[in-house]
């Protein structure tokens, strides 16, 4: 006989729950939704009690106080979380039918007080198992694998030609068979250092096992997309920054009684995924396309200067690109030359002259103005149809959702609206800057408060965690359905890798933590800082190689890239940018202990450069 064995938990099965102690507070709180004193005294009941089998265990149950329910019922509760809480390691699944192929005889193998006719049912259930296999658990051979027993057993039983073992566990699953003459395989699931250290500081709070939960439902989300780094990076770090947010979003919606979520494109999209994911009841979910390139030309109808200069960063263009401002009026230098005969013969507004030249250009030229007034008013009307279709306009309660941080769009729309006699739109954010626009033009919350949420890694945020399939949206138009978005010339919806993994992820993640019911906000709000803040600072070992494939902004190829030497010495001493994550390149290229090394440098560098620009912004004013 060629034999095959597997460990059943943590290898063939994993807990979405992360781990056995968090069944029993899942099963408490089933048992004594509404009583605490009942919860506490199961669980310590539940903990302390000893048994070889699952029967015995229970069978205390008696007299340890559990009114309410019979001995059979408590038992079949249980048994009905643990199924619930396993699946199949998906990455398990293949190994084990290319056994099978082979001409293995396939064995499940388990030091567990569960029968083996139930784990066998759940085997079947995942597709793990055939009819034909055989369960072994240690309470029913009287013998385990940790002291290397039922190895023994079972090669005495089965006198296997060949044998081949494969487990999570070093010592049960490697070192006892291998000392008992088994080939054995370790298969790795264990918890990435991110979730081994929110696993321990769960431990900190009275809700803990939600947390773990949590963590549990990363591990099982990452491992169905086979552990991949882009799956490791969308269940590590996306999926619990962004459905933390989702979840307080929509039951802001509830508070509210808002009719429609309007997730703001692009940034949007990956949020209301996970949204859906999360099924809410009573309101309405949608993906608003809008950009402050296609609310730029109905806001400006007017065409106020000041208005104009009330959206831009800083409220001045010093600083701002030509090329970059001629894009929000969908024109560019060739077409103000070749149509209309004005010239810009410079690259960069850097001075008040040159900032004054360019408005005069656009809000004060006689041919050049009154062509794009007529084009104002004609997307004007169009962005009133769109945002009528779409339930912005009307007796309908909408609630804008975005990443942030300063609030162009919430002005420009509700600018738009207002203007008509609407009620003015809130924008729910992830976050905001110090100086983000005030409520006069629109309320809005952030889920982080100011000064929360570490902006190092905004650019991941904006670039990799809310990759969207659609391009940017630059107007709007009519046809048959109704006002549709007007995509760039030659852009379209592209599904690509990053975009796939995050919506594949996020849906699973958001379909399991939908069964949790009921979550903990403060849990949530702590695994989504945690999540944030450890890849803002990299205090968590991090592979980064699938933010090396996405480019970070319009200025820099990539988020994150492999430095020269030349560029390393920028990085660390002068400030220079080179991409969208320069403390993300730094890690990527000399590697986390040189990084941790290199990091006091980089700060103390950085807090000169500062110093240094306040005293020259002083010296100016005086």
């Amino acid at each position: 006989m060629r034999l095959a064995t597997f460990d059943i938990f943590d290898t063939v099965l994993l807990r979405k729950c992360g781990n056995p102690e968090v069944v029993l507070p899942i099963l408490a709180q089933r048992l004594y939704r509404k009583d605490r004193y009942r919860r506490e005294a199961f669980l310590i009941w539940r903990h302390t009690v000893k048994g070889e089998t699952f029967e015995a265990m229970y069978a205390s149950a008696i007299g340890a106080g559990l009114d309410g329910y019979s001995t059979d019922e408590l038992m079949q509760m249980e048994l009905k979380v643990e199924a619930e809480m396993l699946m199949a390691n998906p990455m398990m699944q293949d190994k084990i039918n290319d056994y099978r192929s082979k001409g293995y005889v396939i064995k499940f193998v388990s030091d567990m007080y569960l029968s083996s006719s139930f784990l066998k049912e759940i085997l079947l259930r995942e597709n793990c198992a055939e009819a034909t296999d055989e369960v072994i658990v240690s309470c029913e051979w009287s013998a385990r694998k940790d002291n290397g027993g039922l190895f023994r057993k079972i090669r005495g039983t089965y006198h296997p030609e060949t044998w081949i073992h494969h487990g999570d566990n070093k010592r049960s699953d490697v070192k006892m068979a291998r000392k008992n003459g088994v080939n054995a395989r370790w298969i790795d699931t264990t918890y990435t250092p991110i979730e081994a250290r929110l696993m321990s500081q769960a431990r900190s709070f009275r809700n803990g096992w939600q947390l773990k939960w949590l963590v549990g439902i990363s591990r099982m989300a990452r491992l169905r997309g086979l552990n991949t780094p882009e799956a490791v990076f969308a269940a590590d770090y996306v999926a619990p920054t962004y459905l933390p947010f989702v979840i307080d979003i929509i039951k802001e919606a509830k508070e509210q009684h808002i009719d429609y979520l309007q997730f703001l494109s692009r940034d949007g999209y990956i949020m209301l995924e996970m949204a859906k994911a999360l099924d809410p009841d009573n309101v309405k979910l949608n993906y608003l396309f809008v950009s402050r390139r296609s609310l730029i030309q109905a806001y400006l109808s007017e065409m106020e200067e000041q208005g104009f200069l009330d959206i831009i960063d800083k409220h001045s263009l010093l600083r701002k690109r030509v090329d970059d401002l001629l894009w929000l009026f969908q024109t560019t230098r060739m077409e103000m030359r070749q149509r209309f005969g004005i010239e810009f013969n410079y690259d960069k507004v850097t001075t008040q002259v040159q900032s004054d030249d360019f408005l005069q250009k656009i809000f004060h030229h006689p041919t050049f103005t009154p062509w794009l007034k007529e084009q104002c008013g004609q997307a004007l009307l169009l962005a009133l149809d769109y945002f009528r279709q779409e339930g912005i306009l009307g007796s309908s309660r909408s609630l804008m959702v975005d990443v942030g941080w300063l609030g162009t769009s919430r002005l420009m729309l509700n600018r738009i609206v207002k203007a008509q006699g609407s009620l003015q739109v809130p924008t729910y954010y992830l976050g905001v800057r110090a100086d983000v626009l005030p409520r006069c033009y629109g309320d809005y919350k952030p889920y982080f408060p100011m000064g929360q949420l570490d902006t190092t890694a905004t650019a991941v945020i904006e670039s990799y965690f809310s990759a969207s399939p659609y391009p940017t949206t630059v107007g709007y138009k009519r046809n048959t359905d109704g006002v549709t978005p007007l995509f760039p010339e030659g852009e379209a919806y592209q599904d690509t890798d990053t975009v796939r993994m995050n919506r594949e992820v996020g849906v699973a993640m958001g379909k399991m933590v939908r069964e949790m019911r009921e979550v903990d906000s403060t849990l949530l709000y702590f695994w989504a800082k945690t999540t944030i803040d450890s890849l803002s600072r990299l205090s968590d070992a991090v592979n980064l190689s699938p933010l090396t494939r996405i480019g970070g902004s319009d200025f820099f190829f990539s988020l994150v890239k492999r430095l020269s030497i030349g560029e390393l010495f920028k990085v660390i001493f002068l400030g220079g940018r080179v991409s969208g994550f320069d403390k993300g390149s730094l890690y990527y290229t000399v590697g986390k202990r040189w990084y941790k090394a290199l990091l006091p440098i980089y700060n103390f560098s950085s807090a000169c450069r500062r110093k240094l620009f306040l005293l020259m912004m002083r010296k100016k004013k005086q």
